[in-house]
């Protein structure tokens, strides 16, 4: 019989019932946390010469088109390169100039129905033609006497002839054109409405000859106006892409000497923006020198430097492929010359954050994805003549988030309490040496305000503070970056009376953000809160607990690797300790683990990775005699019983915590003696101890003292 229990939480001041488990929130997965991303990429195919482009042509073939810049685009069927060009205009190309040649490829929304497809190349006369072309009754090859010229433009000089072609979710083809070249858009082409040139096009190939107007671009009907344009102020739009998911415009600028930068439109944007060259490069006034900008323009979204080797971005796209679901939602791009791919995102603020994910050795000069969303990108080396590669990722690691960790350097740090005066503060370590002491917020104590526990809540991988109201049951999260309060915000609130309590957090959902778990104390449900810092995405309910059993989720913790935590079950009347596997926040199964007979005097203080395999395991801790042994695990699986120390008893040390404090990979141990007031740490490298540290001793007369908000 299926069992339904009800639970009322308050979340922004607003009831919501939810009913376990006859009705369940859908599982949402929150966005990418850069932070912790790090990627590994493959070459998939080598000889090509002078790639610039990748597309595929939606039409079901898995197919990936590369364009090479001489007038050839050639076939990468999954597995290797087609020795047979897909189309081959080699003798209608201008290529002799490194801006130059066959620039852009888009497929028709229909061409698995129509076969017809466009390029953009530089002819003879050194004007940009863009053409249609139709593909012949062999799909591996394209008709090369079917093209239909649809619009030329004059080009002043050899460098910006842009090339971008792609189809908008409206189905209208964009074309980017760079603004003509020539040092600083000397004729300012790019802010000239009566030129194409510095501008996206937005044209409709379904309608007129050779092509149509779509009515409601912006500059319709403005008589000193081209109706084709659709945005302007480009120096050399390098690449830009819809969202295929969202439909939002992500546009790879390149910059003149200074600054390269990535401009967006949303997708309801009824175009128009004047994202600002020559008047502004990046963020900065470029001619003129100041007051460039009287509020009309459309901003970067960021920009970066000359620096480090920088000097041209190459745009990209939006992950949206099945593979890597860590990556779902975040921009990639790149930079020609450094060979560095930075990803972008955006948070639950609404502000724009950028991070490097991968320097390589390569000149990056195109980006694409495959039919299902996969991300590729092509590296030309002028070194070899512009033989190139193709790649794709190959691998995602997710970074962990080591606990206790508030300065973001990968060491745990330690979190100080007043009880006098509830004033909190960040004890800074690095390793057993204390960078700073700060200050951080000074609790309500007569109200019952308290530290709950301490996660990663907004995946910047640095402890944040989850603080409860024991009066109003209000819980709030403080985001801290190192010993600074970025915000204190609420995330829920639960009414006393109800018998529900936060009793854990941790990843449940593999987002990089730590979740909540919610016991109903009164039927054992446990429910897994899945957050986007202080958003609730969705309630999961896990499990029921026999409270005749006193079972409690003792910790939380990745117990098989899978970048998932799972649940640590203890029940303190039999000494059972089980783990439950999650899954998106779900109970996947439950495993036996071990139990402890309470008249050894082994108590389970703690869990930590004592062998750095990525996977908890356990601390045991006798009450008696003071010795402290690792319970080394694969999963649920007992691999070994190590001792690896013994306190002092006689003075009543205890573990206070466990935590990473020097650079390896292996959990170290932080006792604590309340007779002298000293704390130290045991450097471990698995049952061996490396050494004993002092960090600090502190008056108990004074009211400090550590917390441990949610240990390992």
């Amino acid at each position: 019989m299926q069992r339904k229990s009800l639970f009322r939480v308050i979340v922004a001041a607003v009831w919501i019932v939810i009913a376990f488990p006859g009705w369940v929130q859908p599982v949402v997965y929150a966005a990418a946390n850069l932070d912790r991303l790090q990627i590994e990429v493959e070459s998939v195919a080598t000889g090509l010469d002078k790639p610039i482009g990748i597309q595929n042509a939606g039409d079901g073939s898995g197919w990936l088109f590369i364009v090479l810049q001489d007038g050839q685009i050639v076939i990468f069927d999954g597995t290797q390169l087609r020795a047979q060009p897909f189309l081959d205009i080699t003798s209608q190309v201008d290529s002799s100039d490194d801006e130059k040649g066959l620039l852009g490829l888009a497929f028709h929304p229909d061409y698995a129905t129509n076969g017809f497809f466009y390029v953009n190349y530089t002819s003879p006369a050194g004007e940009t033609v863009v053409a249609r072309y139709s593909r012949s009754a062999d799909p591996a090859q394209a008709d090369p006497d079917s093209e239909t010229v649809l619009l030329t433009v004059p080009q002043p000089h050899p460098n910006h002839n842009g090339g971008q072609l792609a189809f908008g979710p409206d189905g209208f083809l964009y074309i980017g054109l760079g603004d003509g070249g020539g040092s600083g858009d000397p004729d300012k082409r790019a802010q000239d409405l009566g030129q194409l040139l510095g501008k996206i096009l937005r044209i409709d190939v379904d309608s007129g000859s050779p092509y149509a107007i779509p009515p409601s671009n912006p500059f319709v009907g403005d008589p000193e106006a081209r109706d084709e344009i659709w945005a302007y102020g480009l120096r050399n739009p390098w690449r830009f892409s819809f969202d295929r998911d969202t439909g939002n415009l992500w546009i790879g600028d390149v910059g003149q000497s200074d600054f390269e930068e990535i401009d967006f439109q949303p997708a309801d944007s009824g175009g128009g923006e004047n994202y600002g060259w020559s008047l502004m490069e990046g963020f900065s006034c470029f001619d003129p020198s100041t007051g460039c900008n009287d509020g009309s323009l459309t901003l970067p979204i960021l920009d970066y430097a000359h620096d480090n080797g920088n000097c041209s971005v190459t745009g990209g796209f939006v992950y949206r492929g099945e593979e890597f679901p860590q990556l779902d939602g975040v921009y990639f791009y790149g930079d020609f010359c450094s060979g560095r791919i930075w990803g972008v995102v955006r948070d639950p603020q609404g502000n724009w954050v950028n991070r490097e994910i991968l320097d390589t050795a390569l000149a990056i000069d195109a980006f694409g994805e495959s039919e299902s969303g996969e991300l590729y990108f092509t590296h030309m080396d002028f070194f070899s003549g512009g033989i190139g590669e193709l790649y794709r990722i190959r691998q995602v690691n997710v970074l962990p988030f080591v606990p206790g960790d508030y300065s973001g350097d990968g060491l745990s740090d330690l979190l100080l309490f007043n009880e006098n005066t509830g004033i909190l503060a960040v004890l800074v370590l690095n390793g057993s040496a204390i960078q700073s002491v700060d200050f951080i917020q000074q609790l309500d104590i007569a109200s019952g305000e308290r530290v709950l526990l301490a996660d990663d809540f907004n995946g910047d991988v640095r402890a944040d503070l989850l603080l409860k109201n024991e009066q109003t049951g209000s819980h709030e999260i403080v985001f801290l970056q190192g010993g600074n309060v970025l915000s204190r915000e609420p995330v829920i609130q639960i009414d006393p009376a109800s018998g529900q309590n936060i009793v854990q957090s941790g990843d449940l959902n593999g987002d990089g953000r730590a979740d909540l778990v919610l016991k109903n104390e009164s039927d054992g449900l446990l429910t897994s809160l899945l957050l986007n810092g202080t958003e609730i995405l969705s309630g999961v309910p896990v499990m029921i607990l026999d409270s005749a059993s006193n079972q409690r989720v003792r910790h939380t913790g990745d117990f098989d690797g899978d970048g998932t935590e799972d649940f640590l079950l203890l029940d303190s009347a039999t000494g059972a300790l089980n783990v439950g596997f999650l899954q998106n926040g779900a109970l996947d199964r439950l495993e036996f683990v071990i139990q402890l007979d309470p008249s050894t005097n082994f108590t389970f203080p703690h869990t930590g990775d004592f062998n750095a395999d990525g996977k908890k395991d356990l601390l045991l801790f006798n009450t008696a005699t003071g010795q402290v042994v690792e319970m080394l695990l694969d999963g649920s699986s007992l691999v070994a019983t190590q001792p690896v120390f013994v306190v002092n008893r006689a003075e009543g040390e205890t573990v206070l915590q466990t935590g990473r404090f020097n650079s390896d990979a292996n959990s170290d141990l932080l006792i604590r003696n309340p007779v002298t007031g000293l704390h130290f740490e045991v450097l471990l490298q698995g049952d061996t101890v490396l050494g004993l540290e002092s960090v600090v001793q502190i008056d108990p007369a004074t009211g400090w003292t550590f917390l441990n908000g949610n240990p390992e």
